[in-house]
């Protein structure tokens, strides 16, 4: 890729947009050979629609697969995820994005888009996001043509595609392919997907009505990236290759997947186009806002598309779930909004001795709180006395929070009783330096941007573990959703923290809880 077109890629001082929206691959020719073609043909297409120039528009190609982003940045490859892709835009003072999607159906990565422009949105930068490639009729029309071309039929054998697949009603969009495909009189090829329906299973018994012997698997995806090449076409027990050869067929796997069609490049050129050509008021979308990045990757530094140094926000490896004990240990929370709440209730119900600070006080408190003892200034007795009273009671001894029982906070105290044998108490007061200290870990969740950047700060400085609400990315761990059973104990985050994947871990979570015993 000449210099030239590194240039355009940056597209200095535009006033507009493009980002390429990817799954993801870990080869270097998927980018070269399919996304970087790609993103040209959108942004001449644009270029065309909006009536300037190629300079006015800056484009950039971003990945949403986790996994994909973490193997490149191990390989010292940044490629940024959407959210970073439009914050880098947003940076250069890009007013309106286009973001074409190069994904299947309206799956969990592609929800993720619209997460990721809520976000863009709240910085001022207006977003219009295409739909995915197979949103309808048409698509599977034109989708279904290109694939009865690239496979022709042939006597006693049926060709097999399989599918990510997604969960609810996503999943239509491979019965809308399946329809059209037996419409053009190809009723030898099937749609399967790896999670969802249709399943193995379901196919497997199409196929004993077909009566074929030879079977052509095909990955019905962008790139046979590792899904294709472990769950289609592995080796191991549970692949469809596998599991049709044991059941008598003879199998042949397809190598390539749908970037290789032609029509797929239109179909993601053409929805870009329509995304743009909408009305603002058709086009607007209700999407959770999201808070604000700070810091953003590169477009596909590396693959020799707008070259520079790995920034901060290219992928990095995800966290180690880590389990540790928090009996009796001190914990702050800077902040007693609903996350702050949250996260001082979870602490104590596994042991912890919490301190929360909030200008608020007692008035921060939900509805919720458990029998909570206040102090008022009349001069109710102090947190020691509270303290001392409570552990004879217990017969054990009496234990405060260092940071927590210094005198002047005493008129504004709030003590809360919790599960678990940990305790919590809430002053009424900012944050001050030094509340950190002697803590085993930390929580900033106020709602002031620069005083939870300055705790993060101190945290890392002292080797504190701190967990930054509206900075995942500044903090040094995840707080994760909890499950908790009588038995077993877990706990979820995404790989890589991102609060577009917010939807999913909640789902996850769910149907964690549901199987603890």
């Amino acid at each position: 890729m000449g210099e030239a077109r590194a240039g355009a890629v940056r597209g200095q001082n535009a006033r507009y947009g493009l980002v390429v929206a990817c799954y993801g691959a870990s080869d270097p020719a998927f980018v070269e050979g399919w996304a970087v073609p790609l993103m040209w043909e959108a942004r001449d297409a644009l270029t065309v629609a909006r009536g300037v120039s190629a300079d006015d528009l800056a484009c950039r190609i971003a990945f949403t697969s986790p996994g994909v982003r973490t193997a490149l940045a191990a390989r010292g490859v940044a490629v940024a995820d959407v959210a970073g892709a439009l914050d880098d835009l947003a940076r250069a003072g890009v007013c309106e994005v286009a973001v074409a999607s190069a994904h299947l159906v309206a799956g969990g990565s592609y929800r993720a888009l619209a997460d990721a422009a809520s976000w863009a949105e709240a910085r001022g930068c207006a977003v219009r996001v295409a739909a995915p490639l197979l949103a309808d009729a048409d698509d599977a029309i034109c989708l279904a043509r290109a694939l009865t071309d690239r496979y022709p039929a042939e006597p006693g054998r049926a060709v097999v595609l399989v599918g990510h697949g997604a969960a609810g009603a996503a999943q239509l969009s491979y019965a809308a392919l399946q329809a059209y495909l037996a419409a053009q009189g190809r009723a030898d090829v099937l749609v399967g997907t790896l999670r969802g329906r249709p399943g193995a299973e379901e196919v497997m018994a199409e196929l004993a009505a077909l009566g074929c012997r030879r079977v052509l698997l095909a990955p019905l995806m962008l790139v046979t990236g590792v899904h294709a090449a472990r769950d289609i076409g592995g080796t191991g027990a549970g692949s469809w290759c596998v599991r049709l050869a044991a059941a008598g067929y003879e199998v042949t796997v397809a190598p390539e997947g749908l970037a290789e069609l032609p029509a797929v490049r239109e179909l993601a050129v053409r929805h870009v186009l329509a995304a743009v050509s909408q009305p603002a008021e058709d086009a607007a979308d209700v999407r959770p806002q999201l808070p604000p990045r700070h810091a953003a990757g590169d477009a596909v530094a590396g693959f020799g598309v707008s070259p520079g140094a790995r920034s901060e926000g290219a992928a990095r490896p995800p966290r180690f779930p880590l389990f540790v004990s928090l009996a009796g240990a001190r914990c702050l929370v800077a902040g007693f909004g609903a996350v702050g709440e949250r996260r001082a209730r979870a602490l104590a119900r596994f042991g912890a001795e919490v301190l929360v600070v909030d200008p608020r006080g007692a008035a921060s408190v939900g509805a919720e709180a458990d029998a909570p003892h206040v102090n008022d200034a009349a001069g109710d007795v102090g947190l020691a006395a509270k303290a001392s009273h409570a552990s004879r009671v217990a017969g054990g001894a009496p234990h405060e929070p260092a940071a927590a029982c210094d005198e002047g906070d005493a008129p504004s105290r709030l003590v809360l009783p919790a599960s678990g044998g940990g305790r919590i108490v809430v002053a009424a007061r900012a944050y001050r330096e030094g509340d950190e200290e002697g803590c085993a870990l930390v929580v900033a969740a106020t709602s002031d941007r620069a005083v939870n950047r300055h705790i993060g700060a101190r945290c890392r400085e002292r080797g504190i573990p701190v967990s930054v609400a509206d900075a995942p990315e500044e903090g040094t761990f995840f707080f994760p959703a909890l499950c908790e059973g009588e038995r077993l104990v877990a706990g979820i985050v995404s790989r890589d923290g991102a609060h577009a994947d917010h939807a999913l871990v909640a789902r996850a979570a769910r149907d964690v809880r549901s199987i603890l015993p």
